[in-house]
């Protein structure tokens, strides 16, 4: 009697894990590709990111005609 008490041996729960693995690894791989989850997340985030940038140059260079400096940004 060995130090594994379950009927199954050790290799066959090897390999059953070994195959659940995989198979979680590849599915995973495979719903990233395809359904691309992320895509529409990082869609919004650019635009977000190019409002902000409009919104907040626009007060800066208001705030540099008040402040009376001629510098604008590029």
């Amino acid at each position: 009697m060995g130090f594994w008490p379950y009927k199954s041996s050790l290799t066959e729960y090897g390999r059953v894990l070994f195959i659940l693995l995989t198979g979680t690894i590849v599915g995973s791989k495979c719903v990233t590709y395809y359904y691309e989850p992320l895509k529409n997340y990082d869609k919004l985030l650019d635009e977000g990111k190019r409002d902000l940038l409009v919104k907040y140059r626009a007060k800066h260079e208001e705030r540099l005609k008040r402040l009376g400096i001629s510098k604008t940004l590029d």
